[in-house]
């Protein structure tokens, strides 16, 4: 026989949105498989039933910006290329100086190294974004009835 977990009114809404608050970390995370995605539909759904869309809404909204400056700085302003220093005329892009290197295949080392550099920027950009996007596509189905919840109030309040 399989239970269920209550979500009812026995529950509060704060135990709900720190329940719906976890999973979405865990999302964030790649721990989504060990997660009930119709629990948390329903955490998502009593929350906007008993009329916490907006608190649902502005929670879900500082996760997903956690996620992204999470994402910037572990990824993207590491792999960020670097400007070369005022002391690398002659020492290429890395700051060093490598014998028997004439201006011109000087120039080519430091349009290599910057390739390169741009490589590992996009490289990080597109594992970030990614990484985002499957995020979001989860979040999507388990804030589906927010969505068309909230959408549906803020139409009805600019008629």
């Amino acid at each position: 026989m399989v239970r269920f977990r209550q979500h009812g009114p026995d529950t509060s809404l704060s135990d709900t949105w720190a329940s719906l608050s976890k999973a979405i970390q865990e999302i964030h995370a790649h721990n989504a498989s060990n997660l009930s995605f119709e629990e948390n539909y329903r955490f998502a759904y009593n929350l906007v039933l008993h009329k916490q869309g907006k608190q649902l809404y502005d929670g879900v909204k500082d996760l997903i910006t956690q996620n992204i400056v999470k994402l910037r700085e572990g990824e993207v302003c590491p792999a960020f290329p670097r400007a070369p220093t005022a002391n690398t005329s002659s020492a290429g892009a890395s700051g060093l100086a490598i014998k028997g290197l004439g201006a011109r295949e000087d120039a080519a080392w430091d349009a290599a190294s910057r390739s390169q550099e741009a490589e590992r920027f996009l490289k990080a950009l597109r594992s970030s974004w990614d990484d985002h996007v499957s995020s979001m596509s989860k979040l999507r189905d388990i804030l589906k009835y927010m969505v068309r919840s909230l959408v549906l109030l803020e139409v009805f309040a600019f008629s």
